[in-house]
């Protein structure tokens, strides 16, 4: 009963890339043909179990025709990879976003075949600011329009990254387990400022040292000392001294003869 409803969704699904085909202007009608033998027999590979041939033909088809349609045989083809479960969740996401003109068993389908995708993968909703900022998720871009609506990504550790003109660049690592839906809000930090640029002060010269050989000039050789007898305070030191010494020599020879004069003669 179930194989019997995938067929009849995969024969609406292609009613669908019919209606897809025919409005590519820019295609030949060869090209549209080619296109559509392509989804014709991917969806028969996908019957006998090849998803990933059945993959290539999908993508081979949607590059010649362009369009979202063909997301919904993409989805089909990647949720039977093991460990393409998150890409599969985004194609019908493509898809759901894409073609409202869809039909209501094929929608209700991507619909639940994104449910049983769920407790495989993570969901993650970005919000950065600067809006305009450039992410990336493991090396790979991630645009302003996909960071509008959770990012479906296998469980682990996913590194982020975030820049923007005028602002640091934030280096972030996001753990996620299967099941999880998580809302992470990254801000961007201004600018630092340049660092201060710091003039150290010269170091004065050091003369080189000297050889044996070196011949010391008048401007370098030492000075020597100057002798005592030569220097004006030594003979000024030594005047002061020999006049005080006169001074007390005559104070002392008036008092004598003062004292003298008071003495009584004696007779002799």
């Amino acid at each position: 009963m179930r194989n019997k409803l995938v067929r009849q969704i995969l024969v609406l699904a292609s009613a669908l890339l019919l209606t897809s085909f025919a409005q590519a202007g820019d295609v030949s009608e060869q090209e549209k043909q080619g296109a559509l033998a392509d989804v014709r027999e991917g969806n028969r590979l996908l019957d006998e179990a090849k998803p990933e041939e059945a993959l290539a033909r999908f993508r081979h088809a949607q590059s010649v025709v362009g369009g979202f349609k063909i997301y919904y045989n993409i989805g089909q083809a990647l949720k039977a990879i093991p460990g393409r479960e998150a890409q599969a969740y985004d194609a019908f996401a493509q898809f759901l976003r894409n073609v409202p003109g869809a039909s209501s068993k094929v929608r209700e389908s991507a619909e639940a075949q994104q449910r049983e995708l769920l407790p495989k993968i993570a969901l993650l909703q970005l919000r950065v600011t600067p809006q305009m900022a450039l992410v990336s998720l493991d090396g790979e871009s991630v645009s302003e329009d996909a960071r509008a609506f959770p990012i479906p990504l296998r469980g682990g550790s996913h590194m982020l990254e975030a820049s923007h003109d005028g602002f640091q660049t934030v280096h972030l690592e996001i753990d996620l387990r299967p099941g999880d839906s998580v809302e992470r809000q990254v801000n961007l930090p201004g600018q630092r400022p340049p660092p201060a640029i710091v003039v150290a002060a010269p170091k004065p010269a050091v003369p080189p040292p000297l050889t044996a050989d070196a011949t010391i000039t008048s401007s370098q050789q030492p000075e020597k000392p100057v002798p005592l007898f030569r220097r004006p305070w030594v003979w000024a030191t030594a005047a002061g001294v020999v006049l005080a010494a006169i001074t007390i020599g005559i104070v002392m020879s008036n008092s004598r003869s003062d004292s003298c004069s008071e003495c009584i003669s004696l007779p002799r």
